[in-house]
């Protein structure tokens, strides 16, 4: 994103969101966006397409940060909470949280997670 030309907010906050959705599968990013211009590398079918050999969380987490780019991922809630690890949901809270423009300090998306933990695990 720093090499990005005039991204308006709106491509900044969602960035940060899938950031923050990829933040224990950082390799996950370098790949997702183009280097100058606020857009996906690949078209979302094509990208889709291309995680032919990701896992099942890898392809989840795309599929969750094209939801937030551009509402084409078809990422289910099922599937978050069925196939993503503790850690990694979190993190899609946290990308949720921020893309909804949340003024909510990470202590209290830390302590919003946890409520939603003890009550699904």
């Amino acid at each position: 994103m720093k090499n990005w030309q005039n991204p308006r907010a709106s491509e900044i906050r969602s960035f940060e969101a899938i950031e923050r959705v990829f933040s224990s599968h950082e390799y996950l990013l370098g790949g997702f966006f183009e280097e100058n211009r606020a857009r996906t590398s690949l078209a979302p079918d094509e990208m889709l397409r291309r995680t032919a050999q990701y896992s099942g969380g890898e392809v989840l987490l795309i599929k969750v940060a094209l939801d937030i780019w551009s509402g084409s991922g078809d990422a289910l809630v099922w599937e978050l909470l069925e196939t993503l690890d503790q850690q990694t949901f979190l993190n899609v809270v946290a990308g949720l949280t921020h893309i909804r423009g949340e003024k909510s300090t990470m202590d209290s998306i830390d302590k919003c997670n946890q409520t939603i933990i003890d009550e699904l695990w």
